[in-house]
């Protein structure tokens, strides 16, 4: 049986060259991380076709608070469920990058590739690694890269060397817990679910 390729995505913005993707291949864990100045959306679209992705779990808003589509009432135009749930930033304050995340899963989706909204810092908070310096100490990345490949459950070649490839491997095992029915979610399904 062929093992479905997946991957998990730390969503910077669009030039910045902080984009990385985390790609589960069948004996081990790459990563690749856009260059600044370079267009990360292009480069995500090229490099998710070139590996054949089937699954993505991005860490990026993937829809609107439900009052702009009648989905819920109320009068929240700020933030879904989801987002005070896990106390979030709002996807109508991170516009641009919502707006693109948006487009591009929905290309994916098209393209019959699976995309899921996850949030590494509510994973980080229910591993208790907040403590351990998530985001604030480099030396703790080796630790948290450890417990991340045992989840994911194939080695990465070398050490993380910022947390935006912390974030990718982090959205990669959610993804991996998802599969197996072990991750968590918030929010309200026909809003938008976020996982961790």
């Amino acid at each position: 049986m062929k093992q479905q390729v997946l991957a998990g995505i730390d969503f910077g913005s669009k030039m910045a060259g902080t984009t990385v993707i985390a790609v589960a291949g069948k004996t081990t864990i790459r990563l690749f991380s856009s260059r600044k100045n370079e267009d990360a959306d292009s480069f995500l679209s090229v490099l998710v076709k070139e590996k054949g992705i089937e699954e993505l779990f991005i860490d990026a808003p993937l829809s609107l608070p439900g009052v702009y589509r009648g989905i819920l009432s109320g009068n929240d135009y700020f933030f879904r469920e989801s987002d005070r749930a896990l106390k979030a930033m709002s996807p109508m304050f991170l516009g641009a990058l919502t707006a693109r995340a948006m487009k591009l899963c929905s290309q994916w989706k098209d393209a019959g590739i699976q995309c899921r909204e996850v949030y590494p810092p509510a994973f980080a908070l229910r591993m208790d690694w907040i403590k351990k310096g998530y985001k604030k100490e480099d030396e703790s990345r080796i630790e948290l890269q450890e417990f991340l490949t045992d989840i994911i459950g194939l080695p990465l070649p070398h050490e993380l060397s910022t947390w935006h490839e912390v974030d990718a491997l982090i959205a990669l095992a959610i993804g991996k817990f998802l599969i197996q029915g072990k991750a968590k979610s918030a929010g309200n399904s026909e809003e938008g679910l976020i996982y961790f």
